[in-house]
């Protein structure tokens, strides 16, 4: 068995930092991009989102390096640490010998940021990133299997989007959806995924279950 795990809104609440770290960006090339517009931005990793708006490939090149800065400098007050009961999960794991993955829609910079800002640098067996161009998480899953020569049937995916869970379907991956006690999101979950979980304590409770 592999547990693949997403990063963003499932292992960290980062979308307060990513957010507030963009729109600063965004605003010194006159761009007001504030909450609910970055719901129509989200699929490409942060470089092609800055390309996105800004249709200009230096500019959007600069204002990321300028993202990557101010992410790094915001990052411990707006992301102290991963949420509640996933260390116990990876301790679960690592007890069993059970390999972890990362595979996020973000960039592969701000991700090497938060893996050393977190402590995270030795957890994950392989990550597998963003690409600018969208959302490319099934054509991770299926580099995944290449590498380890493995199928969908080997694994587990944690993540806690609608999209994590048709880009699942899409692989044949099994989807463990986590929605951290927001009970309306749970139940609207639960209709898209049976396997859906309030906490990382259901998930470890549910992994013991399988890993016996």
């Amino acid at each position: 068995m592999v547990v693949v795990f997403d990063f963003d809104g499932t292992l960290v609440d980062s979308f307060p930092l990513i957010t507030n770290c963009m729109s600063k960006v965004y605003k010194e090339y006159g761009f007001d991009i504030q909450g609910d517009d970055f719901e129509k931005l989200y699929g490409p990793s942060e470089d092609g989102m800055f390309y996105n708006v800004i249709k200009d490939s230096k500019l959007s090149e600069e204002a990321f390096k300028k993202y990557l800065k101010l992410y790094k400098e915001k990052h411990k007050e707006l992301i102290p640490d991963i949420m509640e009961g996933a260390r116990s999960v990876f301790k679960l794991l690592d007890d069993h010998n059970i390999t972890k993955i990362l595979i996020t829609g973000r960039s592969y910079e701000s991700l090497l940021i938060s893996m050393d800002e977190l402590n995270l640098n030795n957890t994950f067996d392989r990550y597998y990133t963003g690409s600018a161009k969208g959302v490319n998480k099934p054509d991770s899953f299926r580099q995944l299997f290449k590498d380890l020569n493995i199928t969908g049937n080997d694994c587990i995916y944690i993540g806690d989007s609608k999209k994590d869970i048709e880009s699942c379907k899409e692989v044949g991956v099994k989807i463990f959806s986590i929605t951290h006690n927001n009970h309306k999101v749970h139940e609207e979950m639960k209709k898209l995924n049976p396997n859906s979980f309030e906490s990382f304590s259901e998930i470890y409770d549910e992994l013991k279950k399988i890993i016996k």
